[in-house]
């Protein structure tokens, strides 16, 4: 079973809640989103010990996540079927997608969509909160260039480096 989702990372830094010694200011240069937003969709299996996220710039679509399933499901083929879970977004309905999980399930790769307005369920999302709200260094949001270089050497270091230690096996 493999969690699907999108994620989209800018100029505009995620910051938490920060403690800070009294007298103290924390601030971070808010950079805008300068037109540019580095997208990655995500494919993370159940147990969070494998991913596959490909990452491009450009709005998200129908025809982009038909091709981003097609090449998952040739990048992850196995003889065992696949299930694959999403949400209802407007990027993962339509005729084209449609069409693409005839063609899936014809190779063994079904997918499953979550009911309407339930992120929770979604486990990829523990992912995306932990790159946006952990891993990203703050310092990273000088320019587009260093973000995305912070960004994919993150992305390089899920499974070692970076892990998802909080997934509860009882959740799924």
């Amino acid at each position: 079973m493999w969690y699907y989702d999108e994620a989209g990372f800018s100029l505009t830094a995620c910051v938490p809640y920060a403690w800070q010694a009294v007298g103290e200011r924390i601030e971070l240069e808010s950079r805008g989103n300068q037109g540019k937003r580095q997208n990655v969709l995500g494919f993370m299996r159940w147990d969070g010990a494998d991913f596959y996220l490909p990452a491009f710039e450009g709005s998200i679509n129908n025809h982009l996540v038909a091709g981003c399933l097609r090449r998952f499901a040739r990048a992850k083929k196995s003889r065992k079927p696949k299930l694959i879970i999403l949400d209802n977004a407007p990027a993962h309905r339509g005729e084209e997608i449609e069409e693409e999980l005839e063609e899936l399930e014809k190779i063994g790769v079904f997918v499953w969509f979550l009911p309407s307005f339930s992120p929770e369920l979604n486990l990829i999302e523990l992912l995306w909160r932990k790159i946006k709200y952990e891993w990203l260094p703050l310092d990273i949001y000088s320019d587009y260039q260093s973000m995305c270089e912070g960004l994919f050497e993150v992305l390089k270091g899920i499974g070692s480096k970076y892990c998802i230690t909080c997934i509860s096996h009882d959740l799924i």
